[in-house]
């Protein structure tokens, strides 16, 4: 599994957390190097930050995201965000701004990163890693349904 994110306590904290599931994880603190990786090695997830160094307009995570599908990237990419939902507070908007956020990047999960921070948040990051690591589908329907 390839993790993208530029805060190394969070990165750490991510790491420690897939590793004791079985999960092999390698680190990157920024997306110039996942291309070369996911064509080097096998993996099977992309867990990225979204904004990393700080981007105008679509962040960094998107942006890669978006190339990398585009170009024809088959691993699934599981974006978390800690921007794009700050300061909303209806549960329906913030849906609504995540589901946007997947639209564009074309991502095939976005989720906030402080839902990793509650336990019971920590056992839903997992299972959607774990969905799209294996590529049950199961994570997609549980997002479009979460749309509505």
């Amino acid at each position: 599994m390839l993790l993208i994110d530029d805060d190394p306590h969070f990165a750490s904290q991510i790491k420690t957390l897939l590793e004791k599931e079985g999960f092999v994880v390698e680190v990157l603190s920024d997306h110039s190097q996942a291309d070369a990786k996911l064509a080097q090695v096998p993996h099977v997830l992309v867990v990225s930050d979204d904004n990393i160094d700080h981007m105008q307009g679509f962040s960094d995570g998107e942006q890669w995201c978006k190339k990398y599908k585009q170009s024809g990237g088959k691993v699934p990419v599981l974006i978390l965000t800690g921007a794009e939902i700050a300061g909303i507070k209806s549960i329906k908007a913030q849906g609504e701004a995540l589901f946007n956020m997947r639209q564009q990047s074309q991502a095939d999960f976005v989720m906030p990163k402080s839902v990793i921070q509650d336990p019971n948040g920590e056992a839903l990051f997992l299972r959607y890693v774990k969905d799209l690591a294996l590529h049950t589908g199961s994570a997609r329907s549980i997002d479009s349904n979460y749309r509505g």
